[in-house]
C-alpha cells in the first residue's frame, strides 16, 4: 500500500518514493539496492548521522553549531545557484523513480 499523495492521486511517483525503503536498505548495508530504490535515502542517512552528532557536540561545548548552520543554510538558500543544483539533482531523482517505480 502506498501513502505518497503523488503517487496516490496521480499514478506518478514524487522524488520522495522509495526513500523510506531505501534508507532500510541503506541501514542494513545493502548500497546498491539503497540507491536503486531512491538516491534521496544517501541524504536521509546522512542527515540521520550528523543531526545527534551535531546536538552532542553543541552540548559538549555548549556552543550553538546548529544555529551556525542553519543560519548558513539560510545564507545559501537564497543564492540562485543552490536551487538550480537542488532542481538538477531533485530532477534527476524523480526521472530515476519514473524509470524504477
Amino acid at each position: 500500500m502506498t501513502v505518497c499523495p503523488s503517487r496516490l492521486f496521480y499514478g506518478l511517483p514524487c522524488p520522495g518514493c522509495g526513500t523510506t525503503r531505501a534508507t532500510l536498505q541503506l541501514l542494513h548495508g545493502n548500497l546498491l539496492a539503497a540507491v536503486r530504490l531512491n538516491p534521496n535515502c544517501l541524504l536521509a542517512v546522512a542527515f540521520l548521522l550528523f543531526y545527534p552528532l551535531l546536538l552532542l557536540l553543541s552540548l559538549v561545548r555548549r556552543r550553538h553549531y546548529l544555529a551556525v548552520l542553519m543560519a548558513e543554510g539560510q545564507r545559501w538558500m537564497k543564492s540562485w545557484i543552490f536551487w538550480v543544483l537542488f532542481g538538477i539533482i531533485e530532477g534527476g531523482i524523480w526521472w530515476h523513480n519514473f524509470l524504477v517505480l
